[in-house]
């Protein structure tokens, strides 16, 4: 399906903008940078997507906004949550009529950007990296950028060593230049599951993204993210 995107463009888009817990949408509603479907765009959407994994039924009170994506040239992520799904939220990639649902491994990632396609620059790759990064998952969740501790997403409580261990650790991820290549290179802490470690990435133009090596940091920390996106952790 498509979204009528005209003036939908950000250019100052990042994806701490558009990464919020549940909780908040359901309170807040649609804030920028997401904007809210037509209704005949929302109906045609629920009908495609519902019930999603089997069990999460769509409903008169499913919230629906999309996003544009600064890395393609007419791509948008779309967002959906309801309270009767509690703490679950369900997104999708839509690019030239199609959807393709994160579901917490690449290959719709991957999908998408040949759909498109991907234009990746030293510009938009450390947004792509984030984005990538949290939709991609392993069986402790997904491997969060960790640039500051006041991000949304974190919504747990921290002791005080905890919270240290966080002022600690974080820091903006950086655009460390090209390969010879022509793959770009980059850095940053990752939180995943319960520890911290220090990664090198390599972002080909096609997308696929390579972490190079990693230095841990801290582990079994008291806290962890916990955002299912639809049954996936």
């Amino acid at each position: 399906m498509r979204f009528e995107t005209t003036g939908a463009h950000a250019p100052d888009w990042t994806f701490d903008q558009a990464l919020r817990p549940v909780s908040h949408i359901l309170r807040q509603g649609i804030e920028a940078p997401w904007r809210a479907p037509t209704e005949e765009e929302r109906g045609t959407l629920l009908r495609i997507i519902t019930p999603v994994d089997g069990r999460f039924h769509a409903s008169a009170r499913t919230h629906a906004a999309f996003t544009m994506l600064p890395w393609y040239a007419d791509g948008a992520l779309v967002r959906l949550v309801d309270p009767a799904w509690g703490d679950v939220s369900v997104h999708y990639i839509a690019v030239n009529g199609d959807l393709f649902r994160l579901e917490g491994t690449s290959l719709p990632i991957h999908d998408a950007n040949l759909r498109a396609p991907l234009q990746l620059t030293a510009a938009t790759v450390l947004e792509y990296l984030k984005f990538f990064c949290y939709f991609v998952r392993s069986t402790e969740g997904p491997f969060f950028l960790l640039e500051r501790i006041d991000h949304p997403i974190l919504t747990f409580e921290m002791d005080a060593t905890t919270e240290h261990e966080f002022r600690t650790a974080a820091r903006p991820a950086s655009y460390d230049g090209l390969t010879e290549g022509g793959n770009h290179l980059c850095s940053g802490v990752v939180f995943y599951g319960s520890g911290f470690f220090e990664a090198r990435f390599e972002v080909q133009p096609n997308g696929m993204v390579e972490m190079l090596d990693d230095a841990p940091l801290a582990a079994a920390l008291p806290v962890s993210i916990r955002h299912w996106l639809g049954s996936f952790r």
